[in-house]
């Protein structure tokens, strides 16, 4: 498991799966404003996770989701547009760290 707090606008470190499955993510606290997604990496650039019908999925409020991914894909989770935010995460999964 990886927790983490994020207290300012930007990204965590890239977290890739070691094993094919889902992994489970939640944030809670003190949101600014701001707006938090969810990015694949794919050939170097951060792409935010899709919905069913190809729309970037944002959250804008506490959250616990299950997101499945492939053996060695690679995430992060990143907020912008807050003010003063204080968020608490964790993401549990088959998990290994990038950066």
């Amino acid at each position: 498991m990886i927790q983490g707090n994020i207290a300012a606008d930007g990204s965590t470190g890239w977290v890739q799966m070691e094993d094919t499955g889902g992994v489970h993510i939640a944030v809670k606290g003190t949101w600014g404003g701001g707006r938090l997604t969810i990015e694949q990496k794919i050939n170097s650039v951060a792409y935010g996770i899709q919905s069913s019908d190809n729309v970037v999925i944002v959250h804008l409020a506490n959250f616990n989701r299950h997101v499945n991914f492939e053996k060695h894909d690679i995430f992060r989770l990143t907020l912008t547009g807050s003010t003063s935010p204080d968020l608490d995460y964790s993401i549990a999964g088959h998990l290994g760290t990038v950066s």
